[in-house]
């Protein structure tokens, strides 16, 4: 199965290009965008039949045509880039889907410029990428940039920035950052605590995700407690504050 590799480099620091790519000018260029176009459509109806196989050669060839352009589109180059990742990722070819999600951020910081929120789902397609394939430490790394990109935009109590830090707690967690993991674990409970919340699955794996922290730091009386804690929940009371025993 080919894999297809671009020469871009994803540059995310505040210093990095913030230009953003023209479209292509040439006389030949209209002829060219109609065949694309075409092959974007016929890419997306094998999607609609669940025939993820034969979308990716499509988005392949897609991908092909756009790199004989002398000047790159990258708009176009960032749409074609994830529907392959995402056809591959459907097939299980985890190794295609994390390369082509790896260039799809590359083409997107070409877009949108770095620091822009608008790279917050490029990094999260290859957070989760990495993340299945047990590569926690740079699932970690682009888990954290979106998480920036989020907090900046909505603030740190935001349904998303909330969703994508306890994501990260969870992924540090299991590459051992333990006390960068507990961090985010005591703030994601006190924002849970906050809102009321004391009995949802969520709050749940958050407490079990600590209570594993402390296991594995040798703070067996503190794992107890919040072990009690879960126990309460699941017996249908409501404990003492999860954050009372976070601290």
């Amino acid at each position: 199965m080919k894999l297809v590799k671009l020469t871009c480099v994803v540059l995310l620091s505040v210093t990095a290009s913030t230009a953003n790519a023209q479209a292509p000018t040439a006389k030949g260029a209209v002829a060219s965008e109609r065949s694309v176009e075409d092959l974007f459509k016929a890419a997306q109806g094998l999607e609609g039949q669940n025939n993820f196989k034969e979308a990716e050669s499509y988005y392949e060839k897609i991908v092909r045509e756009l790199e004989k352009e002398k000047v790159k589109n990258f708009p176009s180059l960032y749409r074609a880039l994830t529907g392959l990742a995402n056809a591959e990722l459907k097939i299980k070819d985890m190794t295609g889907a994390d390369l082509n999600y790896r260039e799809a951020l590359s083409a997107a910081v070409k877009v949108y410029g770095a620091g822009s929120y608008d790279l917050t789902k490029p990094l999260m397609n290859l957070a989760r990428v990495c993340y299945q394939e047990k590569k926690y430490f740079d699932a970690a790394t682009y888990f954290k940039q979106a998480l920036a990109l989020v907090e900046r935009k909505s603030g740190i109590e935001d349904a998303e920035a909330v969703s994508i830090r306890e994501k990260l707690a969870e992924t540090l967690e299991r590459s051992g950052s333990y006390k960068e993991c507990e961090v985010l674990l005591k703030q994601s409970l006190a924002l849970r605590e906050k809102n009321g919340d004391h009995n949802s699955p969520q709050l749940l794996a958050l407490l079990n995700c600590y209570s594993d922290v402390l296991h594995k730091t040798d703070r067996v009386s503190e794992a107890e407690q919040i072990d009690y804690q879960v126990d309460q929940i699941h017996a249908g009371k409501i404990p003492a504050s999860s954050t009372a025993l976070t601290k």
